[in-house]
């Protein structure tokens, strides 16, 4: 534990949004576009349990939920482990143009 966590023990609003900003940043990650010749976004992540000690791992899941991740199998006590579910439907351009064409 450090002296910023030690000091916001209790403060269930302080790691709220904690875990807000941790899952937004990855969620920003997994939907930035592929950049040519750069390797893919991230398609999971693992939060772990120093983020979210004060508010519990349901709080992370209902979170990662409402931002389109899906929950993985992982040991909450140690942390939360998410896989990003676009990624399970990859859309080309050229397939989402010929949709909107129809």
């Amino acid at each position: 534990m450090t002296w910023p966590e030690l000091r916001h023990e209790g403060d269930t609003a302080h790691y709220r949004a904690r875990v807000d900003k941790v899952v937004g940043n990855w969620t920003e990650r997994a939907s930035a576009p592929r950049e040519p010749k750069k390797a893919r976004p991230p398609v999971e992540c693992e939060i772990p349990r120093r983020v979210y000690r004060g508010v519990g791992g349901r709080y992370v899941a209902e979170v990662a939920l409402a931002q389109g991740w899906e929950l993985r199998p992982t040991d909450v006590r140690k942390e939360v482990r998410l896989w990003w579910s676009a990624a399970s439907h990859p859309q080309d351009a050229s397939v989402a143009d010929t949709a909107r064409e129809a």
